[in-house]
């Protein structure tokens, strides 16, 4: 048996530190990444304080600090994983942090970065104009923002940095799987022409032997290379057609084909897999009709797998195909063997 482990984590690193930690682990002991823009130290570091022992989903926050907007321009640059920013308005000048808001949005052109304005002086950021003209995420006083409604506000902005990030990353999980697809799609349109021409070439010959003088048992054997090939061309036809096979609408044939001859050939073609001490027995009931209606092609296949399985598993005794009707609509296939098994 083989056991596959799972590796559908596109974010993990290829390479890592040699430790026991797995990249997951890595990056879910790493926590959440938290900016905290503001001129003014003790806002910083009564900030730091409330998220220094807070978790969310198991995972630290990892507080940095920026007391300007180049400084935290800086720190965007060198982590752009952060997932969530709070950011003073007032500092180097009176629209500093809406600056900020706006070199993150559209300059770094990032949007997973969750940022919430919290100001000590309103008037000079009205907040319906700043929700409406910039990008954030949340507009808040500080006068209003107690240690509670602080970590209300984080816990918003990480759930939504989470749930965006998810959905990225799943997208382009399709994106990359749409591709694999298309390509996949083309390797089998462009070995199309490859796998079917050798395979008519086969046919062909067969016919034109059909033609020569040939002794009944050549004849037989002709026919048998023939109906081989025809089935293989048909198998051939249905893997090729990979949209119909991935979606699973292949469509079951409903025409008329003769059971007796299926059965005979398909055994003839297999007798000789029988090993040394092993009889191979084909029954076919007198009362089965000889022409039905179904898909020729899928009880062919059917039948070459159940009887190459019954075959190649059994070292001593029999492998036996029985054809019998079951009503006047449905006929009965059975192999029997004296292999192993399944343990």
């Amino acid at each position: 048996m083989i056991f596959v482990s799972n590796a559908n984590n596109l974010d993990s690193p290829l390479f890592g530190d040699e430790d026991n930690d797995t990249p997951a682990e890595k990056k879910h002991n790493a926590g959440w990444k938290v900016l905290v823009v503001d001129d003014d130290e003790d806002v910083l570091a009564v900030t730091r304080l409330v998220f220094s022992s807070f978790r969310y989903e198991d995972r630290p926050v990892n507080v940095m600090t920026a007391t300007s907007v180049k400084a935290a321009m800086q720190i965007l640059e060198e982590h752009t994983d952060i997932a969530v920013a709070f950011i003073d308005v007032v500092m180097e000048s009176d629209h500093a942090g809406l600056d900020l808001v706006r070199e993150i949005r559209e300059g770094q052109r990032n949007d997973e970065i969750q940022l919430i304005l919290r100001t000590g002086q309103p008037g000079y950021a009205p907040e319906m104009k700043v929700i409406l003209e910039y990008g954030i995420n949340d507009y808040r006083t500080k006068t209003e923002l107690d240690n509670v409604k602080l970590l209300s506000c984080l816990v918003a902005g990480l759930r939504n940095h989470k749930n965006m990030v998810g959905a990225r990353r799943a997208a382009s999980r399709e994106a990359i799987a749409s591709e694999l697809n298309e390509a996949k799609s083309l390797f089998f349109a462009q070995m199309s022409h490859g796998l079917r021409t050798p395979l008519n070439s086969v046919l062909g010959f067969c016919q034109l032997l059909e033609l020569t003088d040939l002794s009944a048992e050549q004849a037989e054997q002709v026919k048998l290379i023939g109906s081989c090939g025809k089935h293989l061309l048909a198998l051939v036809n249905d893997i090729l057609d990979l949209s119909k096979g991935e979606a699973g609408k292949i469509q079951l044939e409903h025409i008329g084909f003769s059971l007796h001859e299926l059965v005979r050939e398909t055994a003839k073609l297999l007798k000789n897999q029988a090993k040394d001490g092993v009889a191979f027995e084909c029954d076919l009931d007198a009362s089965v009709p000889d022409w039905v209606l179904g898909d020729p092609v899928r009880v062919r296949q059917i039948l070459h797998n159940l009887l190459s399985n019954a075959l190649k598993f059994t070292k001593q005794g029999f492998v036996k195909l029985l054809v019998e009707p079951v009503s006047d609509q449905q006929v009965q296939f059975t192999v029997t063997d004296t292999g192993m098994g399944i343990p």
